[in-house]
């Protein structure tokens, strides 16, 4: 996904009357392809904690899953990009902005509604699309005015764009990338399951059947080694402390040369 994303970058600024209806149609086939691989796991046989498994590491993590918010992001900032005038904000429903903003929110605090099959197909499906969808709508209002612009009291992206407008996120910000890359490797390591997903594990049959063998049978267990709260909070700092660390290094080290590098060849032959 991260390989094709500039070439998607480049058609969509070639072909931008496109855009809407090329972002459309991938993250339908995202939302139908999630729906299908979810009914797959459930026809095994309906377990929530194997559910919640099967889920993360086979569809959670999979780039037919993921694929929409980058969608909507590039589609946003496309957008963003042509408004010359900056008149998306002006032109933009105030209705619509509430909803977006509530759904943001809402998604944000309950990422997973409850643990019944249906609801899980269903909302597992689409959530992620929904998500972005109104993320990048909030944050190509937050951007649309220009920065000595007023916003009214009564839209939410005032509060949003004041809210990211602090100096603290800054270096937050240039790290978050490496932190979004490198976050899960350290979480995996900590084979966590408090974080919020279930590992599988291969148990050993202890007792073999007449006239058998003992052999493997496959078995989902929680194997969190935070079964206190004190040992949560240590593997949380831990786990936050190697990523941060590591971010910052493939910050200085990767990423800030080749952005450096990147500027200096678009200055030399514009």
């Amino acid at each position: 996904m991260y390989l094709i994303s500039p070439f998607y970058i480049k058609w969509l600024f070639n072909n931008p009357n496109k855009a809407r209806l090329s972002t459309a149609i991938i993250s339908l086939c995202s939302i139908i392809i999630t729906f299908i691989s979810l009914s797959v796991i459930f026809s095994k046989g309906y377990d929530p904690k194997i559910a919640e498994g099967d889920y993360f590491w086979n569809v959670y993590v999979m780039p037919w899953c993921r694929i929409s918010p980058y969608l909507f992001g590039m589609l946003a900032a496309l957008e963003h990009r042509n408004d010359k005038e900056r008149k998306i904000f002006e032109n933009s429903s105030v209705i619509v902005e509430w909803i977006a903003f509530i759904i943001f929110i809402f998604i944000g605090c309950n990422p997973f509604l409850g643990k019944a099959e249906g609801a899980l197909k269903i909302w597992s499906s689409f959530y992620r699309a929904l998500y972005g969808m109104c993320l990048a709508h909030l944050i190509k209002l937050m951007i649309s005015p220009a920065p000595e612009d007023t916003i009214p009291w009564h839209r939410p992206t005032k509060y949003l764009r004041s809210f990211l407008s602090w100096h603290l996120w800054v270096p937050i910000g240039n790290l978050s990338y490496s932190i979004y890359l490198w976050h899960l490797q350290f979480l995996k390591s900590l084979d966590n399951g408090d974080f919020g997903f279930k590992i599988k594990a291969t148990a050993i049959t202890i007792e073999a059947p007449p006239g058998g063998v003992p052999g493997l049978t496959a078995e989902y267990c929680d194997l969190s080694i935070a079964n206190s709260i004190s040992t949560y909070w240590t593997l949380f700092f831990v786990g936050t402390t190697c990523t941060v660390t590591v971010a910052a290094l493939s910050f200085a080290l990767i990423e800030k040369p080749c952005i450096d590098a990147r500027v200096a060849f678009k200055n030399r032959y514009r």
